[in-house]
């Protein structure tokens, strides 16, 4: 049997502590902890993507275009398949039939996100 010994960091201390036979898992934090600690806010509906479902192209319309500063687009599994300065047109004909996510930066740090689906 393996006795667990661990330290914590709590409010600056690292305390060390013995934890109860087995394992234990860690979660690192990577960077600045701020960063998981609040949900950026999302605006959808401001854009406007058709035609729905896209076949070789969709049309991006926000409501400023302005201060839209790049556009992502995600697949459903989360794969980022873009990444560019905002366009108002996007080529989908090498895009698999499926769901996808469209998620344009603005300048004032905000996220606008909608769904659309590719159908050849």
């Amino acid at each position: 049997m393996y006795r667990v010994f661990g330290f914590y960091n709590f409010n600056g201390n690292w305390q060390n502590v013995a934890v109860a036979n087995g394992s234990f898992m860690i979660r690192p934090v990577m960077g600045d902890s701020a960063l998981f600690t609040a949900t950026p806010e999302v605006v959808s509906d401001k854009i406007e993507i058709f035609p729905i479902p896209a076949g070789n192209t969709i049309n991006i319309r926000y409501a400023t275009s302005e201060q839209v500063e790049r556009m992502f687009v995600f697949s459903a599994d989360g794969r980022k398949l873009e990444d560019a300065p905002f366009a108002e047109s996007l080529q989908t004909d090498s895009y698999s039939p499926g769901l996808y996510f469209l998620n344009l930066k603005l300048r004032n740090g905000r996220t606008a996100m909608q769904r659309f689906v590719v159908q050849h």
